[in-house]
């Protein structure tokens, strides 16, 4: 059969031979196997597949038509203009003589039956396409091609959960910028998975081109990420949204040294130290800050804002990103002044003293557990004991009258001006303004705890650092 096949494309290699028979032709096996048109069957698309097959299109004409080069829909329905030039095409292209060989006739009216079908069906894409590009709509992907491309996808490099594999919506609104010329970054809230899907597509009222009101297809989200691993899944997405790309668009020259790990790799720098991990330390080693999480997710937005200028100016995605990485003036304006501001906000204000943030610092157990100060064998500090030692019993734990606390958690002094109904009359005063007896952002005196007021902090948050040794005036 493989024979058979060989010759035939070899005497019509003029007319129609392509770079895929070639590559069939070159390991089919030269035996009779069926392998040879199995292989060549394999090469046909999955829309154009499916047609065949349910039509009843032998397999031996299938393979013909995909050593031809026909492996689409469209390549089917656009090999003539006539039905009686496609009946010519199929007796001088895939040798289906119904003079010579009468047998064939049924082969011949099968086929017929299949290039009138592919017609109708490219005629209402084409169709199709064209409303939605009018209507400013994502361009429709049929569900088949999606499947073929997860296949294709999995086929040459690993299966896909569908908890990371693109969903179809996703696909149509890559596919759409990819078409108009213009990659645009997309939200982490539009990166949505088929596991994330909804089996049917949401329908809103719009109004066409015309002015006439229709249903259009609405657009799925998801909430963002709350948490790294939820970033991370975000980024396999996005890395199977382009790898899926580079196979529907194999020629796009920004997608020649893509990989589908690439965006894991970016999301292993962003969950490390360089940015989600970033930490800000004291002069005593205290953490004092970290980035918030929507901060770094703003960031990363940032970033692949810049990786779709770059590729539209003609980069690769993949030195895009690394160059946007790499991008100083990104990282100082979007990260890490942001990043300052917060820490700056979270410790002071102007004319309003200091305030104390437990979620900002994250000094609280830190500062038990890693206060230099302190001695692990005894749990108490060594400066605690010299002030028992000398008498001054009020701050040797960081408490003053009535056992109400001096300091906060990360060893800053705090106002008593501000706990005492007369409230703080220093101008920019450099303490932290807080409550004496939970910390809270408001002065003793109104705290809505009455234990906290009469009894002082409670045991979970009274665990100050060391105290300065005498009071300061108009604090």
């Amino acid at each position: 059969v493989s024979v058979a096949i060989s010759a035939r494309a070899q005497v019509l290699s003029h007319v129609w031979f392509s770079p895929l028979a070639q590559l069939i032709m070159a390991v089919a096996p030269g035996t009779g196997s069926p392998a040879g048109i199995q292989a060549a069957i394999a090469l046909l698309d999955a829309g154009l597949s499916s047609l065949l097959d349910g039509k009843g299109v032998s397999a031996l004409s299938q393979a013909k038509l995909a050593l031809a080069g026909y492996v689409t829909v469209a390549h089917l329905a656009l090999v003539e203009d006539t039905r009686a030039e496609f009946r010519q095409w199929l007796t001088v292209g895939l040798g289906l003589d119904v003079v010579a060989d009468p047998t064939c006739k049924l082969e011949v009216t099968t086929l017929v039956g299949c290039w009138e079908a592919a017609k109708l069906r490219f005629e209402r894409r084409n169709a199709a396409d064209a409303e939605a590009a009018a209507s400013r709509l994502p361009k429709i992907v049929p569900r088949i091609e999606h499947l073929e491309l997860r296949a294709k996808f999995e086929l040459q490099h690993y299966k896909l959960e569908d908890a990371v594999t693109p969903s179809k919506a996703l696909l149509e609104s890559l596919f759409e910028s990819i078409e108009e010329g213009e990659l645009k970054p997309l939200a982490l809230k539009d990166l949505v998975s088929v596991d994330e899907a909804d089996d049917q597509d949401e329908m809103i009222a719009g109004f066409d081109s015309s002015g006439a009101l229709r249903l259009k297809k609405g657009r799925k989200e998801v909430p963002p990420p709350v948490n790294s691993e939820q970033f991370r899944r975000r980024m396999k997405v996005l890395g199977h949204l382009y790898a899926f790309c580079k196979i529907r668009y194999p020629s796009k020259p920004w997608l020649a040294d893509f990989s589908s790990r690439l965006f894991e790799v970016h999301a292993d720098f962003f969950c490390g130290e360089q940015v989600m991990g970033l930490q800000a330390k004291n002069e005593d080693g205290l953490v004092v800050s970290t980035p918030s999480f929507q901060l770094c997710l703003s960031y990363d937005y940032q970033l692949r804002k810049e990786v779709g200028k770059l590729v539209n100016q003609g980069s690769t995605l993949k030195a895009a990103l690394e160059a946007a990485t790499r991008d100083t003036t990104i990282r100082e304006r979007f990260f890490t002044t942001p990043c300052a501001m917060q820490v700056r906000a979270a410790f002071s204000g102007p004319n309003k003293g200091n305030h104390w943030d437990p979620g900002a610092t994250q000094a609280l157990g830190q500062a038990r557990n890693r206060n230099p100060s302190t001695d692990g064998n005894s749990g108490k500090g060594q400066l605690s004991r010299k002030l028992r030692k000398s008498g001054d019993r009020r701050n040797a734990k960081g408490k003053g009258k009535a056992g109400r606390a001096t300091h906060t958690p990360d060893g800053r002094q705090l106002c008593f001006g501000y706990n005492n109904t007369a409230g703080c009359t220093t101008k920019g005063c450099a303490r932290v303004h807080c409550c004496q007896g939970c910390f809270g952002k408001h002065p003793l005196h109104s705290c809505p705890s009455a234990s906290a007021a009469a009894a002082g902090p409670s045991t979970a948050l009274a665990n100050p650092a060391p105290p300065a040794t005498a009071r300061p005036a108009g604090g």
